[in-house]
Protein backbone atom coordinates (compact mmCIF):
# COMPACT_ATOMS: atom_id res chain seq x y z
CA UNK A 1 0.00 0.00 0.00
CA UNK A 2 1.81 3.08 -1.20
CA UNK A 3 -0.55 6.02 -0.61
CA UNK A 4 1.69 7.88 1.85
CA UNK A 5 -0.40 11.09 1.94
CA UNK A 6 -3.53 9.13 2.82
CA UNK A 7 -1.73 7.17 5.56
CA UNK A 8 -0.23 10.39 6.94
CA UNK A 9 -3.70 11.94 7.04
CA UNK A 10 -5.13 8.92 8.86
CA UNK A 11 -2.23 9.05 11.30
CA UNK A 12 -2.75 12.76 11.99
CA UNK A 13 -6.48 12.26 12.50
CA UNK A 14 -5.86 9.32 14.84
CA UNK A 15 -3.38 11.34 16.91
CA UNK A 16 -5.86 14.21 17.18
CA UNK A 17 -8.62 11.92 18.48
CA UNK A 18 -6.57 9.31 20.32
CA UNK A 19 -8.37 9.79 23.63
CA UNK A 20 -11.58 8.66 21.94
CA UNK A 21 -10.11 5.28 20.95
CA UNK A 22 -11.32 2.23 22.83
CA UNK A 23 -9.39 -1.03 23.17
CA UNK A 24 -10.55 -2.47 19.86
CA UNK A 25 -9.88 0.77 18.03
CA UNK A 26 -6.30 0.90 19.33
CA UNK A 27 -5.58 -2.71 18.46
CA UNK A 28 -7.21 -2.52 15.03
CA UNK A 29 -5.37 0.63 13.96
CA UNK A 30 -2.01 -0.65 15.23
CA UNK A 31 -2.55 -3.98 13.46
CA UNK A 32 -3.66 -2.34 10.21
CA UNK A 33 -0.68 -0.01 9.95
CA UNK A 34 1.75 -2.83 10.77
CA UNK A 35 0.07 -5.22 8.32
CA UNK A 36 0.63 -2.85 5.41
CA UNK A 37 4.18 -2.08 6.53
CA UNK A 38 3.60 1.55 7.49
CA UNK A 39 6.06 2.27 10.31
CA UNK A 40 4.75 5.37 12.06
CA UNK A 41 6.63 5.44 15.37
CA UNK A 42 5.09 8.67 16.72
CA UNK A 43 1.62 7.22 16.19
CA UNK A 44 2.58 3.82 17.60
CA UNK A 45 4.16 5.43 20.66
CA UNK A 46 1.00 7.41 21.27
CA UNK A 47 -1.13 4.29 20.70
CA UNK A 48 1.06 2.44 23.17
CA UNK A 49 0.49 5.09 25.82
CA UNK A 50 -3.25 5.00 25.16
CA UNK A 51 -3.31 1.20 25.30
CA UNK A 52 -1.51 1.17 28.65
CA UNK A 53 -4.37 3.08 30.24
CA UNK A 54 -6.89 0.44 29.13
CA UNK A 55 -4.74 -2.69 28.94
CA UNK A 56 -6.73 -4.69 31.50
CA UNK A 57 -9.82 -4.24 29.35
CA UNK A 58 -8.25 -5.61 26.15
CA UNK A 59 -9.53 -8.99 25.02
CA UNK A 60 -7.08 -11.74 23.93
CA UNK A 61 -7.28 -10.77 20.26
CA UNK A 62 -6.56 -7.14 21.10
CA UNK A 63 -3.60 -8.08 23.29
CA UNK A 64 -2.08 -10.35 20.67
CA UNK A 65 -2.73 -7.85 17.87
CA UNK A 66 -1.01 -5.02 19.79
CA UNK A 67 1.97 -7.27 20.47
CA UNK A 68 2.07 -8.46 16.85
CA UNK A 69 1.88 -4.90 15.51
CA UNK A 70 4.77 -3.70 17.68
CA UNK A 71 6.86 -6.73 16.77
CA UNK A 72 6.14 -6.39 13.07
CA UNK A 73 7.47 -2.83 12.96
CA UNK A 74 10.26 -3.75 15.42
CA UNK A 75 9.09 -1.36 18.09
CA UNK A 76 10.28 -2.71 21.41
CA UNK A 77 8.24 -0.94 24.07
CA UNK A 78 9.16 -2.83 27.22
CA UNK A 79 6.53 -1.08 29.35
CA UNK A 80 3.77 -2.01 26.92
CA UNK A 81 5.01 -5.60 26.59
CA UNK A 82 5.16 -6.00 30.36
CA UNK A 83 1.57 -4.78 30.57
CA UNK A 84 0.47 -7.05 27.71
CA UNK A 85 2.16 -9.98 29.44
CA UNK A 86 0.43 -9.31 32.76
CA UNK A 87 -2.96 -8.88 31.13
CA UNK A 88 -2.47 -11.97 28.96
CA UNK A 89 -1.59 -14.16 31.94
CA UNK A 90 -4.88 -13.29 33.60
CA UNK A 91 -6.87 -14.16 30.44
CA UNK A 92 -4.90 -17.08 29.01
CA UNK A 93 -7.84 -19.48 29.23
CA UNK A 94 -9.66 -17.24 26.73
CA UNK A 95 -6.89 -17.18 24.10
CA UNK A 96 -7.61 -18.83 20.77
CA UNK A 97 -4.85 -20.63 18.82
CA UNK A 98 -4.28 -17.63 16.53
CA UNK A 99 -3.91 -15.36 19.56
CA UNK A 100 -1.40 -17.73 21.17
CA UNK A 101 0.60 -18.09 17.98
CA UNK A 102 0.70 -14.34 17.30
CA UNK A 103 1.69 -13.50 20.85
CA UNK A 104 4.49 -16.07 20.86
CA UNK A 105 5.70 -14.85 17.46
CA UNK A 106 5.74 -11.25 18.71
CA UNK A 107 7.81 -12.18 21.77
CA UNK A 108 10.29 -14.05 19.58
CA UNK A 109 10.55 -11.36 16.92
CA UNK A 110 11.57 -8.83 19.58
CA UNK A 111 13.60 -11.37 21.61
CA UNK A 112 11.44 -10.86 24.69
CA UNK A 113 12.01 -13.77 27.07
CA UNK A 114 9.20 -13.85 29.63
CA UNK A 115 9.18 -17.34 31.11
CA UNK A 116 5.91 -17.10 33.07
CA UNK A 117 4.13 -15.94 29.92
CA UNK A 118 5.85 -18.52 27.70
CA UNK A 119 4.96 -21.32 30.11
CA UNK A 120 1.36 -20.12 30.17
CA UNK A 121 1.26 -19.99 26.35
CA UNK A 122 2.70 -23.51 26.25
CA UNK A 123 0.08 -24.88 28.64
CA UNK A 124 -2.74 -23.24 26.67
CA UNK A 125 -1.30 -24.46 23.36
CA UNK A 126 -1.02 -28.05 24.59
CA UNK A 127 -4.65 -27.92 25.67
CA UNK A 128 -5.88 -26.58 22.30
CA UNK A 129 -3.26 -27.90 19.84
CA UNK A 130 -5.82 -29.79 17.77
CA UNK A 131 -7.46 -26.46 16.87
CA UNK A 132 -4.22 -24.88 15.61
CA UNK A 133 -3.83 -24.28 11.90
CA UNK A 134 -0.55 -25.55 10.40
CA UNK A 135 0.78 -21.99 10.16
CA UNK A 136 -0.05 -21.45 13.84
CA UNK A 137 1.90 -24.58 14.73
CA UNK A 138 4.82 -23.51 12.57
CA UNK A 139 4.91 -20.01 14.05
CA UNK A 140 4.67 -21.29 17.61
CA UNK A 141 7.48 -23.79 17.15
CA UNK A 142 9.60 -21.12 15.41
CA UNK A 143 9.03 -18.76 18.36
CA UNK A 144 10.13 -21.43 20.83
CA UNK A 145 13.32 -22.02 18.86
CA UNK A 146 14.13 -18.32 18.47
CA UNK A 147 13.73 -17.80 22.21
CA UNK A 148 15.53 -21.05 23.10
CA UNK A 149 12.40 -22.03 25.00
CA UNK A 150 12.76 -25.77 25.37
CA UNK A 151 9.39 -27.02 26.65
CA UNK A 152 9.26 -30.80 26.25
CA UNK A 153 5.49 -31.37 26.61
CA UNK A 154 4.73 -28.58 24.14
CA UNK A 155 7.21 -29.85 21.58
CA UNK A 156 5.79 -33.35 21.92
CA UNK A 157 2.27 -32.02 21.37
CA UNK A 158 3.46 -30.06 18.32
CA UNK A 159 5.26 -33.09 16.91
CA UNK A 160 2.24 -35.35 17.34
CA UNK A 161 -0.13 -32.85 15.76
CA UNK A 162 2.21 -32.00 12.88
CA UNK A 163 2.76 -35.69 12.14
CA UNK A 164 -0.95 -36.52 12.27
CA UNK A 165 -1.85 -33.61 9.99
CA UNK A 166 1.25 -33.44 7.82
CA UNK A 167 -0.83 -33.53 4.63
CA UNK A 168 -2.33 -30.15 5.61
CA UNK A 169 1.07 -28.46 5.99
CA UNK A 170 2.61 -26.26 3.34
CA UNK A 171 6.23 -27.19 2.72
CA UNK A 172 7.46 -23.96 4.34
CA UNK A 173 5.41 -24.56 7.48
CA UNK A 174 6.75 -28.09 7.84
CA UNK A 175 10.32 -26.94 7.19
CA UNK A 176 10.01 -24.24 9.85
CA UNK A 177 8.65 -26.76 12.33
CA UNK A 178 11.42 -29.28 11.68
CA UNK A 179 14.02 -26.50 11.85
CA UNK A 180 12.65 -25.50 15.23
CA UNK A 181 12.99 -29.03 16.56
CA UNK A 182 16.54 -29.28 15.29
CA UNK A 183 17.46 -25.90 16.77
CA UNK A 184 16.13 -26.92 20.17
CA UNK A 185 17.78 -30.33 20.00
CA UNK A 186 14.56 -32.34 19.93
CA UNK A 187 14.48 -35.47 17.83
CA UNK A 188 11.16 -36.87 16.68
CA UNK A 189 11.33 -39.67 14.12
CA UNK A 190 7.66 -39.59 13.00
CA UNK A 191 7.87 -35.84 12.36
CA UNK A 192 11.10 -36.25 10.40
CA UNK A 193 9.50 -39.01 8.36
CA UNK A 194 6.49 -36.82 7.63
CA UNK A 195 8.72 -33.96 6.52
CA UNK A 196 10.76 -36.28 4.30
CA UNK A 197 7.59 -37.51 2.64
CA UNK A 198 6.77 -33.92 1.70
CA UNK A 199 10.16 -33.23 0.14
Amino acid sequence: FGDAPLLAAISAAALAHLQEFDCQGCANLAWSFAAIGFRDLPLMSAMSARALVMIQHFDPQGLSNMAWACATILMHDSTLFDAISTASLSKMMEFLPQNLSNLAWALANLAVVNLPLLNSIAAAAIRTISAFLPQNISNLSWACAKLDFSHGPLMQAIASEAHARSSEFQVQDMCNTVWSFATLGFSNAPLLHASSAQA
